[in-house]
């Protein structure tokens, strides 16, 4: 996976990154967790990484609709 984005402007989120080839998203949050979704369209990440609220994008949009696990 990609080296992640730092996060500055979220109140959850402090990194994110996204392989278009396997289509894998990772998400790392305040606590230090990590979690990787699968299957995420490259559209979806475009729109997360431009939400006004990434927490709120990954809660309504990724959190449930892809496959994810702690990594």
């Amino acid at each position: 996976m990609a080296d992640m984005n730092p996060v500055k402007d979220s109140s959850a989120i402090t990194g994110h990154s996204y392989d278009p080839e396997s289509r894998k998203m990772q998400v790392r949050f305040k606590g230090g967790q990590t979690y990787e979704h699968d299957d995420v369209p490259p559209e979806k990440y475009v729109a997360f990484t431009g939400a006004a609220s990434m927490g709120s994008f990954y809660n309504r949009k990724i959190r449930h609709a892809h496959p994810g696990k702690k990594v």
